[in-house]
């Protein structure tokens, strides 16, 4: 039986924490905060990031431009087609045009932009796309000691298939996202030599939380943190988090960088995260007959798999 209700990778379920309104989320913004150099090396590991995480899916396809970064598969998902805009596009309506090409179909896209690229997507896209909350982006440098964790959480690299299975389970539980879409997203042990490491944290044998590190930049990108609903407010959260900046800086990372949901941003600024950018969403093509298009998708791979 399907989970229900469904929900469509990657995590669209985080919307239902970002609250963030779009007059309150830039006075978050450490403005002057960063360096123009440090800025730009978190933009680049966010979508360098992205597009590490998402290259294993079918028809994965990724364009570099000097003003965007447009990354696209087969998958019936906004979130799996995006179009990065990280800086301010000399000409936002050409490259608009540009993005109209590349995801060419029926299927949802969107464009992320940072809060430089704001202003000149948003005149360009006018009416023709729905935007979307942003969400934080927000960086810990320099990286310090990690304090101790509770107790009750043994946090485990993934390393063999139990502890894949049981890193699926722990993002499934916290998030909502179906296992069988899981199972696309992740389908192997990550290497030692990848970018990739798998972080999975267990309470009393059980796998309780999640979280994985993409070490891009010299920076450690921090994706899919997660505490399933009954072991929450248990720290869980702030521990596993500093075991992924923890991977990173065991491979030579001097900073972390993430995008925080409204849940998430105070654990984040307790740890000493700071704000330094935010990411608007203009989203294309997005209906429920997408949606329904996305479950039937993932659903075809599943029994295509067994």
């Amino acid at each position: 039986m399907l989970p229900v209700p469904f929900r469509v990778w990657p995590p669209s379920v985080k919307y239902r924490d970002r609250k963030f309104r779009a007059k309150e989320l830039p006075k978050l913004v450490q403005e002057g905060a960063l360096p123009p150099e440090m800025l730009e090396r978190c933009h680049r590991n966010y979508v360098q990031s992205w597009w590490e995480l998402g290259r294993s899916l079918p028809g994965a396809r990724i364009e570099e431009w000097h003003d965007g970064t447009a990354i696209r598969s087969s998958v019936p998902s906004e979130m799996a087609n995006t179009l990065f805009v990280m800086r301010r596009p000399e000409d936002a309506k050409d490259l608009l045009e540009r993005a109209r090409g590349f995801f060419t179909g029926p299927n949802p896209w969107r464009i992320l932009a940072s809060a430089q690229g704001r202003e000149p997507v948003s005149a360009a896209v006018g009416t023709s796309m729905k935007p979307r909350p942003g969400a934080p982006g927000m960086l810990l440098y320099p990286t310090p000691e990690p304090p101790p964790g509770p107790a009750s959480l043994r946090i485990e690299h993934v390393s063999n298939p139990i502890q894949l299975s049981d890193f699926r389970k722990a993002v499934s539980k916290a998030e909502g996202i179906p296992m069988l879409v899981l199972k696309r997203l992740f389908p192997r042990i990550p290497a030692e030599t990848d970018p990739v490491v798998l972080l999975v944290g267990y309470e009393g044998g059980e796998p309780a939380a999640s979280a994985l590190t993409v070490v891009m930049e010299g920076m450690a990108g921090i994706f899919d943190v997660g505490v399933r609903p009954r072991s929450r407010k248990r720290g869980y959260g702030q521990a596993i988090t500093w075991a992924a900046v923890e991977a990173g800086r065991d491979r030579d990372c001097d900073s972390s960088y993430l995008e925080a949901t409204e849940m998430g941003l105070p654990v984040y600024e307790r740890m000493g995260f700071l704000v330094v950018s935010e990411y608007p969403e203009w989203h294309a093509n997005a209906s429920n007959l997408n949606r329904a298009r996305a479950v039937f998708y993932f659903l075809g791979t599943w029994i295509r798999g067994h």
